[in-house]
């Protein structure tokens, strides 16, 4: 994975429990607690893991309930700071998740050997979508489903997000 994923999470942890949570985190990882992230730099998914269960202890919180505080950091703060272009135009968490391939496959322009998600989607009625996820990384869907609930959050919408198997989500929009 890319160190992008890292340095947003270092951002958020830090933000919400202090920069010295943060060293413990790395230490917690088996990292070292100086250690600083490059948006471009390659990380084992492993390691991406292992600092995800450190802030889930750390937090005092389950796997799920930091994947949805990573997700509305991320869709909410941390990429539009970042890549505030990615944003232009749109105005709703629907007309940003159905944007998200074109937005992938910019950051997969950027970032040389970044392996972004690919996304399907499906009409099931006018107002669910079936969201497919395809990710080269397996066991991400909760992060997904948290970046979901993120776009709904940053957006002001209500949704409700239902997993419907091992890679796609139910996503009705009200």
């Amino acid at each position: 994975m890319k160190g992008i994923v890292a340095d947003a999470l270092h951002q958020l942890v830090s933000t919400a429990f202090g920069h010295d949570q943060w060293a413990e985190l790395l230490t917690r990882a088996g990292m070292d607690p100086t250690r600083t992230f490059t948006h471009n730099e390659d990380l084992p998914f492993e390691t991406i893991l292992a600092m995800f269960g450190a802030a889930c202890d750390i937090g005092g919180m389950t796997f799920e309930q930091a994947c949805d505080a990573y997700g509305a950091f991320w869709v909410g703060s941390y990429i539009p700071a970042n890549y505030p272009e990615f944003y232009a135009g749109v105005s709703s968490a629907k007309e940003f998740l159905l944007k998200l391939d074109a937005i992938h496959d910019n950051i997969a322009r950027r970032m040389p050997g970044a392996h972004p998600p690919m996304h399907s989607y499906r009409w099931i009625d006018g107002g669910t979508l079936e969201m497919g996820y395809r990710s080269s990384y397996e066991g991400l869907q909760t992060l997904f489903i948290g970046a979901v609930k993120g776009a709904a959050l940053h957006y002001g919408d209500t949704i409700d997000v239902v997993r419907h198997d091992d890679h796609s989500v139910h996503i009705s929009f009200h």
